[in-house]
């Protein structure tokens, strides 16, 4: 009996991440937490089963393997050339690319994450103001030296697409955190390794 609830908690997980990566992937939806949630919703789970981000992972890229192969390889390709741009604009800044667009999750709709460090976010602003470069401000909060803080960020747009500058001083180098919450790798890449993604 208890083996059988075991496997149909294991079903219902599996079926939670495939709903949830076909949302991510179709409906732009970016925050897994909420994909995760609707998907429950959708196929009628209780909320205390859910599968982690990993899992959520794995079946995106499941579903972009099967349904959006050639899709997602162009998307990609145009993604990573405008991160590329844009690092070499900012290279002052020591940007490091980070998100979906790295990974390779990134879905029809989603922006190009980009960190950069200064020795203020004035610094930034001051750039952007003398490149006549139009742009959104504002913050998000992030977990840095093992409490919360807000950080500056610039909402950019290229073409079609939204990237978005996370501002950290020079000495957080140190303290980004490693790992997410569910203990998944924070995978970032200078602007040397993007170009070496797109050769």
């Amino acid at each position: 009996m208890a083996k059988s609830d075991s496997s149909g908690r294991l079903r219902l997980r599996e079926e939670i991440a495939a709903q949830a990566a076909r949302l991510i992937a179709e409906d732009g939806i970016e925050d897994f937490a909420v994909a995760k949630r609707k998907a429950a919703k959708i196929i009628g789970a209780p909320d205390r089963i859910m599968p982690n981000n990993s899992e959520v992972e794995d079946a995106l890229r499941a579903y972009h393997s099967l349904y959006q192969s050639e899709e997602q390889a162009e998307r990609l390709k145009h993604f990573r050339a405008i991160a590329l741009e844009t690092m070499r604009w900012i290279s002052i800044f020591k940007p490091r690319l980070v998100g979906p667009v790295l990974t390779g999750l990134a879905s029809r709709y989603a922006q190009v994450n980009i960190e950069i460090f200064a020795e203020s976010a004035k610094d930034v602003e001051i750039f952007l103001i003398n490149e006549n470069c139009p742009y959104v401000a504002g913050e998000k909060r992030v977990m840095l030296r093992e409490r919360i803080r807000s950080i500056p960020v610039y909402e950019l747009y290229a073409e079609d697409v939204t990237i978005e500058l996370s501002v950290y001083e020079n000495d957080d180098w140190r303290s980004l955190p490693k790992t997410r919450a569910d203990g998944t790798v924070i995978e970032r890449a200078s602007l040397d390794e993007v170009k070496r993604l797109l050769d």
